[in-house]
C-alpha cells in the first residue's frame, strides 16, 4: 500500500491527491453543514421581524457567498499541490475572475433591490417597474462591462 500511495503522477504522490481530494470532500460537507445549520437559525430570527434588507441579505448569503467560498476553498486546496507556474497562474486568474463576477452580481442584485424598494415606498405601480426593469438592464450592462 505504501509503494502505491508514493507513486508519483505529475509531480505530486498518490498520497497527496488523496489528500486533496479528502479535504475538498471534507469542506464540502463543512460548508453544507454550516450552511443548513445558519441558513436555519438565520431564517428563524428573520421571521421575527419584517425588515426586508434582511430578505437580501439571505438571499445574497445563500447565491453567492456559499458557492464563492466552496470555490476559493477548493481552488487554494488544488494550489496545495506541486502544480506549474503556468498552472499556478491560471488558477489565480480563475480565483479573481470568480470573484469579481460574484462581486458584480451582488451589486447588480443590491441596485436593483434598492430601485425596486424605492419605487414600491413612492406608490409606483407594476407596469412603471417592470419599465424600470428594462432601463436597469442597461446599467447592469455598464456595471459588468466597468467590473471586467
Amino acid at each position: 500500500m505504501d509503494e502505491f500511495l508514493s507513486q508519483v503522477y505529475l509531480g505530486n504522490t498518490v498520497k497527496s491527491y488523496l489528500i486533496a481530494l479528502g479535504a475538498a470532500v471534507f469542506v464540502r460537507l463543512l460548508i453544507g453543514i454550516l450552511h443548513k445549520y445558519l441558513y436555519n437559525k438565520v431564517k428563524k430570527i428573520m421571521s421575527i421581524t419584517e425588515k426586508t434588507y434582511e430578505d437580501l441579505s439571505l438571499e445574497v448569503w445563500l447565491r453567492f457567498l456559499i458557492p464563492l467560498i466552496y470555490l476559493i476553498v477548493n481552488i487554494n486546496i488544488i494550489k496545495q499541490l506541486k502544480l506549474s507556474e503556468g498552472i499556478t497562474d491560471l488558477l489565480n486568474l480563475t480565483q479573481l475572475i470568480f470573484i469579481v463576477y460574484y462581486v458584480i452580481r451582488i451589486i447588480n442584485l443590491s441596485i436593483e433591490y434598492w430601485i425596486r424598494t424605492v419605487m414600491l415606498k413612492r406608490g409606483e405601480n407594476e407596469g412603471r417597474i417592470i419599465q424600470l426593469g428594462s432601463m436597469l438592464s442597461i446599467v447592469k450592462g455598464i456595471i459588468w462591462i466597468a467590473g471586467f
